[in-house]
């Protein structure tokens, strides 16, 4: 990145609602829409967390830019959720 990048922009922490990180380790179906996951060593974002049926521990997940991910029961995930302060 160079210092003429324009994806991104200097701004005033002021400008900015005063939140907290919080990091966790959580089954996925403690997951919600709007958390970060840790997927394939980067975080992304969820926009879907939903059981695939009732009788089958699978959960369908949708992660932005991946595919379907099909999450089997009992498994976890590395979580960053932002909370308003």
């Amino acid at each position: 990145m160079t210092a003429t990048d324009t994806r991104w922009r200097e701004f005033d922490v002021k400008d900015c609602p005063p939140s907290a990180v919080a990091d966790k380790i959580l089954p996925w179906s403690e997951v919600r829409e709007g958390d970060l996951v840790i997927w394939d060593g980067e975080f992304r974002l969820v926009t879907w967390n939903s059981p695939v049926t009732d009788a089958e521990p699978l959960r369908l997940v949708l992660l932005a830019d991946e595919n379907n991910v099909i999450i089997p029961a009992g498994t976890y995930a590395a979580v960053r959720r932002y909370v308003e302060g």
